[in-house]
């Protein structure tokens, strides 16, 4: 099960790096506050370095970093509207 589990958050980590490669730099710069090389980054090493991922990086990404995305996401989702 903790195999189910580290892969599926691993590919949705995937997910969320493709999608931000396709935001218009405005929205890039208007929420600044989000490290949006990183995200590319590190969707970058989950794609190419499969083997060179640790559970530890997976977890600080999710506990630090994702509650944030998720905020601006949602801003950034309702101005799609």
């Amino acid at each position: 099960m903790q195999f189910i589990v580290r892969s599926a958050t691993e590919r949705q980590l995937i997910t969320v790096g493709e999608a931000s490669l396709h935001l218009s730099e405005e929205i890039k710069e208007k929420y600044y506050e989000i490290d949006w090389r990183g995200i590319k980054g590190f969707r970058n090493i989950m794609t190419h370095e499969y083997f060179g991922i640790s559970v530890k990086m997976v977890w600080v990404v999710v506990i630090n970093e994702l509650p944030k995305l998720k905020k601006v996401a949602e801003k950034i989702i309702k101005e799609l509207e």
